[in-house]
């Protein structure tokens, strides 16, 4: 038998009977009261509330959708019973809770705060850490793993481990590992970056040209614009050359 469990808490709205908490406060604002709130003398504390609303329609979407995940605070918050998702895992708060998302975006994993955010009908997607894949929406088989990997890309079958990782790029076919590597490819497609801020690039001219190699920490670390076909291997290989096509370097020091 397949079971599925939900547990909500501090639920409240109309008809409320009058000693929970949120009624007996409103009665007690009306009636000129003081309003008596419990908690440990001096240790901030609080408390959060779902309305009615909430429940049942968290309640009708595990009903139709009974194979999604969602853990967090508006964790697929964005989603309704006509657009909810199926085989999707959202866990941390705000993790896939963009307004934006349609029934289409399915099979997607998000862990970790604001995860894949975006998402409107991309499939296939994993987005595990702060920020990562926020803004991925609808585009397949991509993997963002650190805080900011993919944050601001939306290309298609790439791969971002690391912070900050493939941040900008929107060609697709991308794979970045390393701080910061890739972080300013923009639409040059094709790229390999592997090391510290291998690949970086500047923010005012990022990389256009595609199918550029570079392994190796800050190799190819200014690549930049219309860049492409290089092949850099090696600690600070190529560290310095900026638009250069169609070279090759493999050493220690460009």
């Amino acid at each position: 038998m397949q079971l599925t469990i939900s547990r909500c808490s501090n639920v409240y709205g109309e008809r409320q009977h009058a000693e929970k908490f949120i009624p007996l406060c409103i009665a007690a604002i009306r009636e000129g009261r003081k309003v008596l709130i419990h908690a440990r003398h001096g240790v901030p504390s609080s408390r959060l509330y779902l309305h009615v609303t909430d429940v049942c329609r968290a309640v009708q979407i595990i009903l139709e959708q009974g194979d999604t995940l969602a853990i967090g605070r508006s964790a697929l918050g964005g989603t309704t019973p006509a657009s909810a998702a199926y085989q999707t895992v959202a866990i941390g708060a705000l993790a896939m809770s963009g307004n934006g998302i349609t029934s289409a975006a399915i099979q997607n994993t998000a862990l970790g705060w604001s995860a894949l955010l975006g998402i409107t009908s991309g499939v296939n997607n994993v987005a595990v850490g702060h920020n990562a894949g926020v803004g991925i929406t609808s585009t397949a088989n991509s993997v963002a793993i650190g805080v900011a990997s993919m944050f601001a890309a939306n290309g298609a079958q790439s791969v971002g481990v690391g912070t900050n990782t493939a941040r900008n790029q929107t060609s697709g076919n991308v794979t970045a590992v390393g701080y910061q590597a890739g972080q300013f490819i923009s639409t040059g497609a094709g790229q390999t970056a592997l090391g510290y801020n291998t690949m970086l690039g500047i923010t005012g001219t990022r990389i256009t040209g595609a199918n550029n190699t570079a392994v190796g920490q800050q190799a190819g670390l200014l690549l930049q614009g219309a860049a492409a076909t290089n092949a850099l291997i090696g600690s600070l290989a190529g560290s310095s050359i900026t638009t250069v096509v169609a070279s090759t370097t493999v050493r220690t020091r460009a």
